[in-house]
């Protein structure tokens, strides 16, 4: 089972392949795994894979399953190819970054309180030997429940 989604929004236009857009192996997802040293050349000409470049104008979303394999086909044309790349992962999934530990400002949070759930700072499921807590006063009253909060 798959715990995470990919997006990427396209600020770029991915219209041909010089535009440099990504690339997708169709049914990739189904292997649950990286891909092996002998296959990681499926970006190449020689590719054991079929590919699928991602063909949509500036402003598009593509999203696709955690488990697919996709790189990026190198830009010909002039200019630069642009994507924000978000990964989403299931609420009990451990984060990648522990932002508790001093990577964020406290005065960035005050002035942003947004940003304390964005970066998921109000988890539930507190990441191993760091120290943080998962009571707080916005999770606190879910965890009574018997319940998280994404329950």
């Amino acid at each position: 089972m798959c715990h995470w989604v990919n997006t990427s929004w396209i600020l770029t236009d991915f219209a041909t392949v010089e535009d440099g857009p990504t690339i997708l192996v169709p049914g990739s997802h189904r292997f649950g795994r990286v891909p092996f040293d002998h296959e990681t050349s499926w970006w190449e000409d020689s590719n054991p894979y079929e590919t699928v470049p991602v063909q949509a104008p500036a402003g598009s979303l593509a999203v696709w399953h955690g488990f697919t394999w996709h790189g990026a086909i190198a830009r010909s044309k002039p200019g630069l190819r642009i994507s924000l790349v978000l990964v989403w992962a299931r609420a009990f999934m451990k984060r990648v970054n522990q932002w508790r530990e001093g990577g964020i400002s406290p005065k960035l949070i005050e002035r942003f309180p947004e940003l304390y759930v964005v970066l998921g700072m109000d988890s539930a499921y507190p990441a191993p030997n760091t120290g943080e807590s998962p009571l707080n006063d916005r999770v606190e009253p879910f965890m009574k429940l018997g319940q998280d909060k994404y329950a």
